[in-house]
């Protein structure tokens, strides 16, 4: 008889009361569950997106690195044919010069 002692001491208002906030206690520890489960979610699909960005700029950045050797080239190169267009210039000059001299 130890349970309608307790019953009759607590009331049964009291108890009844008690048993409904376990009960929405219970919903709450779910629906806060399932809002964990859900955001862990998106904390691994953040983690991805942030490899596949990563991996990205370090492509990206290998490609300006090539796009800048070849620009350097250009340079170079740009730099030999105004050295040369210079130097057939000073040529055709003296020709000139050679031909004129002869005449």
């Amino acid at each position: 008889m130890e349970i309608l002692e307790l019953v009759n001491s607590i009331g049964l208002v009291s108890i009844i009361g008690g048993v409904v906030w376990l009960i929405r206690l219970e919903g709450k520890v779910k629906r806060n569950s399932e809002e964990l489960s859900r955001l862990a979610e998106i904390e691994k699909q953040t983690a991805a997106q942030e490899v596949r960005i990563s991996k990205r700029d370090e492509e990206m950045k290998s490609l300006k690195h090539s796009l800048d050797e070849v620009k350097d080239r250009m340079e170079k190169l740009e730099n030999r044919q105004m050295g040369t267009a210079e130097q057939l210039s000073r040529m055709d000059t003296k020709l000139d010069i050679l031909l004129n001299g002869k005449e």
